[in-house]
Parts: structure tokens; sequence; C-alpha cells
């Protein structure tokens, strides 16, 4: 009788133990279609964004271009170039310095200082980190500093004060690699007059005359 009740409970648990089997390979088949489908999903979102990225570039590529044109860039003595468009200081300078510094003195204008200053402004830090580029580039270039004092009515502060200009300009473009002998400090021959620039540069050996007024900026 046991033997006969254990056949039974064998018989069973047979047709669990198969449903049980088919149900896990029924759930993997299922779980392994799914991800599958996942990783399609997945390629084609992949493949849809960076279809939109490059239409965007061939779109867009207009946007990067660089503004100006070829006549905004000067090129130096040693090969570099320079952004300096017509009409501006910059641009003077440059046109100054590779004219061979020579005839006209050029005057760096009268934002160079702070009034009453050798203090350099903004722009005037700008228009001296120009020139020591310029004169960088051109191993061979020399040129005379000549400050002015502003003509206040003291005969000794505007001498002074055209004096400490003229070594302020003289020691940042030594900083910049400037060497010292390039650069000659003159006193200036205006020297209790009002005169329309802070500070003027000639070429070694030519007389400071007719300074060459720049663009304001």
């Amino acid at each position: 009788m046991r033997e006969a009740m254990s056949r039974r409970s064998s018989i069973s648990r047979q047709p669990f133990q198969l449903n049980f089997y088919k149900t896990q390979r029924h759930r993997t088949f299922l779980i392994g279609k799914r991800d599958a489908t996942l990783d399609k999903y997945i390629i084609a979102i992949f493949v849809a964004v960076a279809a939109f990225v490059l239409l965007s570039c061939e779109t867009h590529s207009d946007e990067f271009e660089i503004a100006g044109s070829s006549d905004d860039i000067v090129v130096l003595a040693d090969g570099a170039t320079i952004a300096a468009p017509a009409g501006t200081r910059a641009r003077a300078l440059a046109d100054w310095i590779g004219a061979g510094a020579s005839g006209e003195s050029f005057a760096l204008g009268d934002a160079l200082f702070e009034p009453g200053s050798a203090l350099m402004t903004r722009s005037g830090l700008g228009d001296a980190a120009m020139l020591g580029t310029l004169l960088g580039s051109t191993q061979d270039k020399r040129i005379v500093i000549i400050g002015h004092g502003g003509g206040s009515g003291d005969p000794v502060a505007d001498r002074l004060l055209a004096q400490e200009r003229s070594e302020a300009i003289a020691a940042f473009l030594a900083e910049r690699g400037i060497e010292p002998r390039r650069l000659e400090i003159r006193s200036d021959p205006d020297l209790g007059r009002p005169h329309p620039s802070q500070l003027t540069i000639a070429g070694r050996g030519e007389a400071p005359r007719d300074p060459l007024l720049t663009a304001s900026r």
C-alpha cells in the first residue's frame, strides 16, 4: 500500500516539475527577447542622436567662421601674425614699425597713463603690449621714448612725470624681452607746454618731429 501511495505521489509531482521547467525556460526566453529588443532601441536612439549632431554641424558651420577679413591680419617680420584691423592704433603702430620706425614720430595718445600719473591704464597696457610684440618680431629696430608731462605749469613736476612715464614704458618693454640697448629715453623738447600725447616714440637716430597722431583706439 505504501508503494502504491509513493508511486501516486511521484506521478503527481512530475507534471508540476515539467510545468515549472517549462515556465522557467519561457521566462528566460522572454527576458532574452526583451533584452534584445531593448538593445535595438538603444542602438536606434544612438544612431538618431549622432545623425542629428552631424546635421547640426553642417547646418551651422558658418557660425564658426573667423570674423574679419585677411586685410585685418598683419604678418610680422618673424612670420608671426596679429589681428590689427585698419583704422586702429594697433594697425597704425604696426605699419609704422613695418616702415622702419623712421620719419614721423608716433604718438601713443592721451589715454596711455592715468591723468597726472605714470600708472598705465588698461588700454595703455594693451598699446604697450602691442609695441612689445612688434619690437620683438623685428630684432633690429631701436626706438626713442619721449614722455610728456602735460604742462601743469610746474616745470619740475612736468619733467619728473615725463621721465617716470618714459621709464615705465621702457621697464614694461624690458619685461617682455626687449633688450634695454634698443630703448633710449630722451627728454621732452616741449617741456612746459601742453602736449596732445602722453608719450611719443621715434626711430633711433631720428629727430622726433611731426608726430603721427593715430586712431583713438
